[in-house]
């Protein structure tokens, strides 16, 4: 039977639902005061101040985080591909004089053509390296060009006064400077070709100058690349990725051939923009980016005819930018996290003030107090035997009846006081003095 008994008591202390036992004062769990109800009610109003003040700032966009990963890309054994079309690249090519005039593309076509090339290299270990091109036509550019930025377009005079990929351009890159396999575009400026010439302005009849005169005018102009590109706006919760437009300007030199390399990246920009959490709602979108990487100069050699070469890359970086609006989640988190904060300090504050109420509040439901200058001396001619026992039965408040100890305690005191024994109780105060 013990083994049997002490087996229900182990049981029984697992028991983790157990009904919970409770002291009540005035059908209270806690002792509520004046006191603690004034700290309280300013509580409360610090917490509703600051709710509002995460509302406000959900609803004004404030307190987004913005994160940014970088990846790195081997793009030797990597295969990957970006596409690109009008929607995503974007360039035009124009000629400045030395005195920073725009040139007129039907004279500058008698010195020079631009060449636009989607070149791919490939390598094959029974073959060896092969080389394939394909011509990207040219055209002058329109208003409805640079996705239709027209007010762009018009304040840079592009229009008619800069040339333009073709409207159904679209090529895709690949690898990258250092890989055996690799796809690029490249911009070449050349000497005029009688061919090009012929076949740029048809009905012009020009003819192309000769290497003296197209030395001297490319040692006097200068070359204009403008360029598109996207960039991520942080805290613009409508359009974020907003289109921009930059330029490139170099000088050509008949001794020397210039090379400029330009990197194409391809980014991300992932949107957590719901008013309410999170992950509510996602939205993910790719931008790009041209960074120029390098460039470099070698010396002009004999039947080269090219000036200057713009070759555009793939870059091997790819870059994600993570926004998350702050919201009506993240203010009801951080007010409870405020509440909690607060309430754990005030308790620890106030927890001896709170304990010294509820002792006062007792004494003054439970004992009688009297001042000693107010109490009656006895009458001397009066004979009060000193032993008397006299029971006097005091009645404890009705939130007391259960307190059978302190109905005991009272009448005990009030039993010694009548027999004229001076006593002094647990709280160190003194009710009768017998030599007053």
């Amino acid at each position: 039977m013990s083994r049997v008994k002490k087996l229900k008591e182990l049981i029984t202390n697992l028991d983790s639902f157990g009904h919970p036992i409770t002291l009540t004062y005035k059908n209270q769990s806690t002792y509520k005061s004046l006191f603690g109800g004034i700290v309280t009610i300013l509580i409360q109003l610090v917490v509703g101040g600051y709710f509002i003040s995460q509302l406000a700032a959900v609803f004004n966009r404030d307190g987004s985080q913005i994160t940014r990963q970088t990846k790195i890309m081997d793009l030797v054994l990597n295969d990957q591909k970006i596409q690109l079309d009008r929607s995503n690249f974007e360039i035009a090519f124009n000629f400045w004089d030395s005195n920073f005039g725009m040139n007129d593309l039907d004279v500058v076509a008698q010195y020079l053509q631009i060449r636009a090339i989607v070149f791919e290299i490939l390598y094959d270990p029974q073959i060896g390296i092969t080389q394939q091109q394909r011509a990207i036509k040219l055209e002058k550019c329109g208003i409805d060009r640079f996705n239709g930025r027209s007010d762009v377009v018009t304040n840079l005079g592009i229009v008619d006064h800069h040339i333009c990929f073709q409207k159904d351009f679209d090529a895709s890159l690949y690898g990258s400077t250092y890989s055996q396999n690799v796809r690029y575009i490249s911009a070449n400026i050349t000497k005029c070709s009688q061919q090009y010439l012929d076949e740029y302005l048809p009905d012009k009849n020009f003819k192309c100058k000769s290497d003296k005169e197209i030395d001297d005018f490319a040692n006097g102009v200068m070359f204009e690349l403008v360029y598109m590109y996207n960039t991520f706006e942080e805290n613009d919760f409508d359009s974020p990725i907003k289109q921009q437009i930059s330029a490139f300007y170099s000088g050509l030199n008949s001794d020397r051939r210039a090379i400029r390399i330009y990197s194409v990246q391809k980014n991300f920009a992932e949107r957590r923009d719901s008013y309410f959490a999170n992950s509510l709602s996602t939205q993910r979108k790719e931008f790009y980016q041209i960074r120029q990487e390098f460039d470099f100069n070698t010396k002009q050699v004999e039947n080269q005819d090219t000036f200057l070469a713009i070759q555009f890359f793939q870059s091997n970086q790819q870059e994600t930018i993570q926004r998350s609006a702050f919201t009506l989640i993240d203010a009801i988190t951080n007010t409870g996290g405020l509440v909690s904060i607060i309430f754990l300090v005030t308790q620890i504050l106030i927890k001896r003030i709170q304990q010294q109420l509820f002792f006062q509040s007792l004494i003054n439901s439970n004992y009688l107090f009297y001042e000693k200058d107010k109490v009656q001396k006895p009458n001397p001619d009066q004979k009060i035997p000193l032993k008397q026992e006299t029971s006097i039965d005091l009645k404890p408040s009705k939130k007391h009846n259960q307190n059978g100890k302190l109905k005991k305690d009272l009448n005990n005191i009030f039993n010694h006081s009548v027999s004229g024994e001076t006593f002094q109780n647990d709280m160190g105060w003194r009710d009768f003095d017998e030599e007053s």
